[in-house]
């Protein structure tokens, strides 16, 4: 596997500088008839996980993050959270789209 992503990242990073590169992470949530699509859109991978995996230490060395292990989902509506979605969008931005069907 390795080699052959060693092989094919140049062809890959080729093709980005010649059409451009955006990377999203995308979440879709349903209610009965209500749907939200959320999406962090950011031009460049390596500094959108750099700086979501930042963020989340930082709220860990700030000590707003509960001790143990953790699911993105519990630190919702928390300051912890909140402080980790807005630092991690640096470079980005956030997309929300609302549906009632």
């Amino acid at each position: 596997m390795a080699l052959a992503a060693g092989f094919s990242e140049p062809i890959i990073r080729l093709v980005d500088k010649l059409v451009g590169a955006t990377n999203a992470m995308r979440v879709d949530l349903r209610a009965g008839k209500r749907s939200v699509t959320a999406e962090l859109v950011h031009p460049d991978l390596e500094d959108c996980v750099g700086l979501a995996t930042s963020a989340f230490a930082w709220e860990l060395l700030r000590g707003t993050v509960p001790t143990g292990v953790r699911y993105a989902c519990e630190l919702a509506g928390t300051e912890a959270g909140e402080q980790i979605l807005e630092n991690a969008k640096r470079g980005g931005e956030w997309r929300f789209k609302i549906t009632d069907s």
